[in-house]
């Protein structure tokens, strides 16, 4: 005796909800809720390594070519970024 499609489709649902939910709750306090408390405590005296990113990975320097700050810039980025890539993507 096979289940019915409907059924399937509830316990896919209730399985996808709870997925969404350990994947919010991970994020928001793993990662937003501490980062809002180090930010609110920086106010207004936040140093940027990098133009783009709060941790320079790997230091741009004043010298380097155009492509090469462009290049660096983008590492630091993406390493600033990774944690809300990361749970956007999933």
């Amino acid at each position: 005796m096979l289940p019915s499609p409907r059924r399937l489709i509830n316990k896919r649902i209730v399985i996808l909800g709870l997925v969404v939910v350990v994947l919010a709750v991970s994020f928001w306090s793993g990662s937003r809720y501490p980062q809002l408390d180090e930010k609110a405590f920086m106010g207004g005296d936040a140093s940027l390594e990098d133009p783009l990113s709060f941790d320079a990975v790997v230091p741009v320097r004043e010298g380097d070519s155009l492509a090469k700050r462009i290049a660096y810039s983008t590492l630091n980025w993406l390493h600033t970024n990774r944690q809300g890539m990361t749970f956007g993507i999933l």
